[in-house]
């Protein structure tokens, strides 16, 4: 039934109907036009209403909360996985090796491995035998045609082998053991004038043209005398029992392949042991220890380059072994501002090293990393340097 009003304001069924309100005298109005039970469904209808738009408002602030909270976490574990600061911080950096190199010849190119195993010296048969001119050991930078003869150890035959014509054997020695100049006077045996022969012809073809006599006549009146004789040598350890090596810093060489994105060169020029998988140039600034396989490496620094790397290795040479033009001045100056490119390792234990096998797509583990980047400590200590002799 109908409502009646009191002077009061209140109602019969004791609700207060304030008279100041717009919306009460709404309610008021309509209580006595459609009845009370009418009204009271009504309002019931429009909180269930409200109470829907104030769900959907908070389901809308709740999505957008998610999406910022989402994309703060993407940004942490980007920083953490992605960057060299992060990866210092959580000590993670897993790089797969996509390349193994060998140099069996010093300054000769490398020999790709799909597997090779490690001695106490570093690779086996990693730069065992060199070139010696006038008893000193020659590299590119005095013949850079070293870099187009490629040699390859054939270890079940026993045999280097140099461009598929010189074979020698890998304990071949003709005469006493004599110590070369340089390269801190390494203990070196000769591997014989045949070997001798040919690889003077080769490295002076230039100046030969017709020298295309074969190795079994190469010691014949038919043979152009060189301008220079050239002999390959095998170096063993001083106490000449066993083996030696001719590397320069260290027993091993790491590259990877992220930094030749700002390199304009071949990875050849670095002539690297081996080359790791990166998407960043020069994460591997940060890297102070590794592990491969079983073997745990040091890091003894970056690899310092001079102008040997600009000489063109033999997939930069033309057919017959000139360097093609351009990119003479590469790749010094893209490094100009750090003249480092790879790192030099060394092993903690020779010995446990020794025979292990690293195969391509084996993992190159950084369990350490350095706070400061070998660049900076480099560059502070040359100005230390600097400082200490003005």
């Amino acid at each position: 039934g109908a409502i009646r009003g009191s002077p009061d304001g209140v109602s019969e069924r004791g609700s207060e109907v304030p008279s100041t309100s717009e919306g009460t005298r709404f309610w008021s109005d309509l209580r006595v036009t459609v009845g009370a039970d009418l009204v009271d469904f009504l309002k019931v209808e429009e909180a269930m209403l409200d109470g829907v738009a104030d769900t959907t408002t908070r389901l809308e602030l709740y999505v957008v909360v998610g999406c910022v909270v989402a994309l703060t976490l993407a940004m942490v574990v980007h920083l953490l996985f992605f960057t060299s600061g992060g990866n210092r911080l959580l000590g993670y950096g897993r790089y797969a090796v996509i390349q193994i190199n060998v140099y069996p010849v010093k300054g000769m190119g490398p020999q790709r491995c799909a597997s090779w195993a490690f001695d106490d010296l570093g690779f086996e048969y990693d730069r065992r035998f060199a070139v010696v001119c006038e008893g000193r050991v020659v590299t590119q930078r005095e013949c850079p045609k070293l870099a187009s003869l490629r040699p390859r150890v054939d270890v079940r035959r026993g045999e280097l082998l140099v461009d598929g014509f010189l074979k020698v054997g890998l304990t071949d020695q003709q005469g006493d053991p004599y110590r070369v100049v340089g390269d801190s006077g390494s203990l070196v045996v000769d591997c014989g004038d045949a070997a001798a022969i040919w690889l003077s012809r080769e490295l002076q073809r230039d100046e030969n043209r017709d020298d295309d006599v074969p190795l079994e006549r190469a010691s014949s009146r038919d043979a152009p005398a060189p301008l220079k004789e050239y002999r390959l040598v095998r170096v063993i350890d001083d106490d000449g029992r066993g083996s030696g090596a001719l590397q320069n810093t260290s027993p091993l060489t790491v590259a990877c392949a992220g930094s030749l994105k700002k390199v304009p060169t071949s990875m050849d020029r670095f002539r690297p042991n081996l080359v790791v998988a990166t998407s960043r140039p020069f994460v591997e600034d940060y890297w102070a220890a590794l592990k491969l396989r079983d073997v745990k490496l040091r890091v003894n620094g970056p690899c310092r380059r001079c102008v040997v790397t600009t000489n063109p290795q033999a997939r930069e040479l033309d057919a017959d072994g000139r360097r093609r033009p351009g990119q003479r001045e590469e790749p010094l100056r893209s490094l100009a501002h750090r003249q480092c490119f790879a790192l030099n390792v060394a092993f903690y234990d020779n010995a446990t090293a020794a025979g292990t096998k690293v195969h391509l797509g084996d993992y190159l583990t950084v369990t350490k990393f350095k706070q400061t980047s070998w660049i900076t400590e480099r560059k502070k200590n040359s100005k230390q340097h600097h400082h200490a002799t003005d």
